[in-house]
């Protein structure tokens, strides 16, 4: 009898710790494996700028690119060329690339081919971009392609997960070639040409708010130095709003607490406006535009961390708003070490302590009868015994030293 209890423990004891050692490996594999695989990972969601186009229209398909510094990338977009051609099939001697960030500089490869083997009229972009020059690549990026649309009906896109590769820098500054996680691969939009409208009276609708507004530079957790000026910039544009799409009554800027909860102070109201030619098709419009702003700061808060945030207002009651944020650390200015410390008091011999001694003496009287510096005189920068900057030494150089002599 007890050797059967003994033993009905035992298988117990088992399979107790049977248990105990899948739930460590699923903890391992749920949370701390996936935690570190994510370190290197690019998140990518494809989309179209708008939903539905009439025919004979640009309009572009985007691929929003987040959470590392990417620098070379390669990627096959697969689209119906029945109902759709990509730009530079209609423009050879033009890019349908457009970069909302100038990031790459350098397009390898823009070439498109019959993808047939995926379906009838099917055709496959393949794009190559490298960054060669640009050496402070940002965090998130965004890059359009341009297409015209030609016949009615659903026309889809999809990139080809197998045929996706990015590399850039890690979070360490090493090189890096990460691994893509899709949050959308695929994307359509309806090609239709609206009927001719029976004219109605209609009530005129609440206007809504929305748009874009990017806070392009400094880089997020910039580091600043009290007294320096750093340049803010950014672009935002209205899609809808009370005073009507595309319009901007102005961009103010602000400092907050880290949180971004408690408003510190007011860093800028209204500032300047610049032409961004590469944000100039947002919102349905193709024409230059003044979306970009920027605004030179001269820091002068104290050393910490902060969020600065810019606000773009729409119309004049400012009933329509958009933010964006970027958190920065201020520090202190590295302090000037003088490399000779009461020089004009008489220190010849330059030594730290800035103290003036017979030392001194020597160097002054060797200088004075040989007309040159002596060996172990005027420190690194061999500087002459001319205390009061008269361009020679002289007996009114000795009784300056004379009057700064610490006497034992």
């Amino acid at each position: 009898m007890r050797k059967v209890i003994s033993s009905r423990k035992i298988i117990s004891l088992i399979i107790v710790a049977i248990l105990a050692s899948i739930s460590i490996f699923w903890y391992f594999n749920r949370y701390i494996y996936k935690s570190r695989a994510g370190e290197n990972t690019v998140k990518v969601n494809l989309s179209t700028s708008e939903p539905t186009v009439p025919t004979a229209k640009d309009f572009f398909t985007s691929i929003n690119l987040s959470d590392q510094k990417i620098a070379a990338l390669d990627f096959s977009l697969v689209y119906d060329s029945t109902r759709m051609n990509y730009y530079k099939e209609t423009h050879p001697n033009e890019s349908g690339i457009v970069q909302i960030q100038t990031i790459y500089d350098d397009v390898t490869l823009e070439e498109v081919k019959d993808a047939v083997e995926l379906g009838a009229g099917k055709k496959r972009l393949r794009i190559v971009l490298l960054s060669t020059a640009n050496t402070d690549i940002k965090v998130g990026q965004i890059i359009s392609l341009k297409f015209t649309s030609k016949a009615e009906g659903t026309a889809s896109f999809e990139l080809e997960k197998n045929k996706f590769f990015v590399a850039g820098t890690d979070i360490n500054g090493n090189p890096a070639d990460f691994s893509i996680e899709f949050q959308n691969n695929t994307t359509s939009i309806t090609i239709s040409n609206p009927p001719t409208p029976t004219p109605t009276i209609t009530p005129t609708p609440t206007p809504t708010c929305s748009g874009y507004n990017y806070f392009d530079e400094p880089a997020s957790n910039t580091t600043i130095i009290k007294g320096s000026t750093i340049l803010l910039k950014g672009w935002a544009r209205f899609c809808y709003g009370p005073a009507g799409q595309g319009v901007r009554n102005r961009v103010d800027l602000h400092l907050f607490d880290v949180t971004g909860n408690t408003a510190i102070k007011a860093v800028a109201g209204s500032v300047d406006s610049e032409n961004r030619i590469d944000t100039s098709s947002y919102c349905g419009s193709g024409n230059l535009n003044s979306n970009g702003w920027k605004y030179n700061w001269t820091v002068d808060i104290p050393p910490g961390s902060y969020m600065l945030k810019s606000t773009a207002v729409n119309d004049a009651g400012n009933n329509c708003k958009l933010r964006s944020e970027k958190n920065i650390t201020i520090i202190n200015p590295t302090p000037t070490i003088d490399p000779c410390p009461n020089f004009a008091k008489g220190n010849a011999n330059c030594d730290p302590q800035g103290s003036i001694t017979l030392a001194d003496f020597a160097c002054w009287r060797y200088e004075y009868i040989n007309h040159e510096v002596e060996d172990g005189c005027g420190g690194a920068q061999k500087k002459s015994a001319d205390f009061n900057s008269s361009n020679s030494v002289t007996l009114f150089d000795f009784a300056i030293s004379r009057s700064s002599y610490s006497r034992p």
